[in-house]
């Protein structure tokens, strides 16, 4: 991903996620799952031979395995039910963006 898509994803999660209890923690979270994202597609094999749907469920499950949203050491940490619901939902965005812009599953 470049410069210009990160800015594109930043940009859509501040507009669709503007609370501002948990603006700070929703733009860490989406630095960090851009990161984990492009590790993922850096070492991922076969993303070419896989659905859409099996390209997202298998970067979910690496991006769950690297982030604890209930870390109370993460940066990103908020103690609610709500934030992990609303952080949730940045990951799918994030994530369903990633795949249908950046991978050549079908």
């Amino acid at each position: 991903m470049n410069g210009k898509d990160k800015r594109k994803i930043y940009e859509e999660v501040e507009r669709r996620w503007q609370d501002p209890t948990y603006s700070d923690q929703a733009s860490i979270l989406t630095r960090e799952v851009m990161k984990i994202s492009e590790e993922w597609m850096k070492q991922a094999k076969g993303i070419n031979r896989m659905t859409v749907r099996e390209a997202r469920k298998e970067l979910r499950l690496y991006i769950d395995e690297r982030i604890d949203l209930q870390d109370m050491k993460r940066s990103y940490f908020l103690p609610t039910f709500i934030w992990v619901w609303v952080a949730g939902q940045i990951i799918t965005f994030i994530i369903k963006w990633i795949i249908e812009n950046h991978t050549s599953a079908r």
